[in-house]
């Protein structure tokens, strides 16, 4: 389903490679047209006019209007339209801590989004939640929910024709499509005529599909992507042709540095954060899962005021994390015969 907002394709890799979260500032109106922000707690989405949903039953062709976003939107926070329980998935990603007054179509292309209070988080969540895809409300209405894909109606490029479960999904292009490639606006989209997923749950088998040219692709889209650099040199290897592209994602529960900035662009700083890192992490995965190792040896210590086992473990960690970065000092220097040191 489409959202509100897209990453802007046609920016320059060189500008922003997209390889890292999208930044709002490379955020183009999909289903909306523009968007302004008249006051700290308000939001005015336009919605692009000359949408149409799929020429399919219930919706028939039907033009989008700004009433369907409103519906969407009302639905998955609990906020109108017969809903009054925000949707689970509400409370994740963009939406989460933000908090929602109103939304209101206030006439057949614009809606208005009304906050509790200011967050930095609001636009996006509008824009490109993962819950921001706009389901046809008269489908909804009809069966309670849109779970059964031979119901499915959208506005996008391509329209689901075929699912046999545990097989494959087919894709046929939809002929009425308003998008136009954002980097070469003169060609209509899509490109092609039909896209088809093949379910292939084991890794080998997917890359094997992938060297023998079954399979144009792998990657985020079914959460397929190569997550082993050998795998990734492998193909290098047997298929130079293939494209390969690095992305990141966002995590939960691990810690970034911005290594352009001090103190974190020196590696003696970097290496350093490694022995509280190392014990912090011995000591929380230990303690979680019931295990036996320093991490809990140092927590009973700290307990029992044992200053000589608290010392003597830190130290452990301590040579291990001198000894791992000199083995890794050692075999950088020897595969790379670039890296000299003095």
């Amino acid at each position: 389903m489409e959202k509100l907002g897209i990453a802007d394709w046609a920016t320059p890799r060189d500008e922003y490679d997209f390889h890292r979260l999208q930044a709002p500032a490379h955020t183009i109106g999909s289903l909306a047209e523009s968007w302004s922000q008249p006051d700290p707690l308000t939001y005015i989405v336009k919605v692009r006019q000359g949408v149409h949903w799929h020429d399919k039953p219930p919706m028939n062709g039907r033009e989008l209007t700004a009433q369907d976003v409103e519906y969407n939107f009302q639905r998955i926070l609990g906020l109108g339209s017969g809903f009054t329980e925000p949707a689970e998935i509400a409370s994740f990603d963009k939406w989460s801590g933000v908090k929602v007054e109103s939304i209101t179509a206030t006439d057949k292309w614009t809606v208005e989004f009304k906050m509790k209070e200011r967050n930095l988080r609001a636009l996006a969540a509008i824009l490109n939640d993962e819950s921001g895809g706009i389901y046809p409300p008269e489908v909804i209405k009809e069966h309670g929910h849109a779970n059964d894909w031979r119901n499915l109606v959208g506005t996008g490029p391509f329209m689901l024709t075929d699912w046999v479960q545990g097989s494959s999904l087919t894709w046929d292009k939809n002929p009425d499509y308003w998008g136009y490639d954002e980097k070469y606006p003169g060609n209509s989209l899509p490109y092609i005529d039909q896209l088809r997923a093949l379910v292939m749950p084991e890794p080998a088998t997917r890359l094997a599909a992938l060297r023998s040219g079954r399979i144009d692709y792998v990657g985020f889209i079914g959460t397929t992507m190569i997550q082993a650099l050998e795998q990734v040199e492998s193909l290098l290897k047997t298929n130079p042709e293939l494209g390969i592209w690095p992305a990141a994602a966002a995590s939960n529960n691990s810690m970034g540095m911005n290594i352009q900035l001090p103190p974190f662009d020196d590696i003696r700083v970097r290496k350093a954060l490694q022995l509280p890192l190392l014990v912090g992490g011995s000591v929380i995965i230990e303690n979680i899962f019931n295990l036996p190792g320093l991490g809990r040896l140092m927590v009973t210590a700290l307990q029992g005021r044992d200053y000589p086992v608290v010392s003597g473990v830190n130290l452990f960690f301590a040579a291990a994390v001198v000894g791992f970065n000199l083995i890794t000092d050692l075999v950088y220097a020897f595969l790379d015969p670039r890296v000299r040191y003095e």
